[in-house]
């Protein structure tokens, strides 16, 4: 998983200590399960909302690449102008993000690629990691970790995804959809033959 990545190469870089467990026992599989509730409901209902039918009308009316744009920056806006904290590095990551999701739903032909993606980065950020996010940090994580790297490589308040080691993260995610989804068609360009589609 890609925050994992990144968090790795902040460990192996010095800009994140992890010091043991966070939580413990019944406590920590409460704590678990609320997260992945927490975090479900937040993928689904962010993903539905920009890259479902949205993004369809959108691709029907202008074109894929200008709607999946469109997206990108009503994606990053919503963050943008709602957390605390938020830096232009963020927006490059909110928005690689963004367009990366929008991507896999035309390789894929499918929604649930960019859902999947988004419950588990969610997750592994603000359960497992216990990253900053907005200048808070999430209770009840499973790793006691601290931050005491440049904020290039930590992310400063805004956690892993304003790190830049995010951005290599994202091109290999963008590589790994484009190399496993190709289409075995020739393109149609049309919202109705998405998982055939090669914009």
């Amino acid at each position: 998983m890609k925050a994992g990545a990144v968090a790795v190469g902040m460990y192996l870089l010095g800009g994140m200590q992890i010091r043991g467990l966070a939580t413990a026992g019944s406590a920590l599989v409460l704590a678990a399960l609320a997260w992945l509730g927490a975090n479900v409901c937040v993928g689904l209902a962010e993903e539905f909302f920009f890259r479902s039918y949205l993004l369809q009308t959108l691709w029907k009316s202008i074109g894929f690449w200008p709607g999946a744009i469109v997206i990108a920056l009503a994606f990053t806006a919503d963050h943008y102008f709602f957390k605390t904290g938020e830096n232009i590095w963020d927006v490059i990551t909110l928005i690689s993000l963004s367009l990366m999701m929008s991507y896999s739903v035309v390789r894929t032909g499918t929604l649930w690629f960019a859902v999947g993606f988004h419950i588990a980065f969610d997750y592994m950020q603000l359960f497992v990691i216990g990253t900053p996010n907005g200048a808070q940090v999430p209770q009840g994580s499973l790793l006691a970790v601290s931050f005491n790297g440049p904020s290039w490589l930590t992310g400063g308040v805004l956690g892993t995804e304003a790190s830049f080691l995010m951005y290599p993260a994202i091109a290999l995610a963008w590589l790994y959809i484009w190399w496993r989804y190709r289409p075995h068609r020739k393109a149609s360009g049309t919202p109705g033959q998405a998982s055939v589609s090669r914009p």
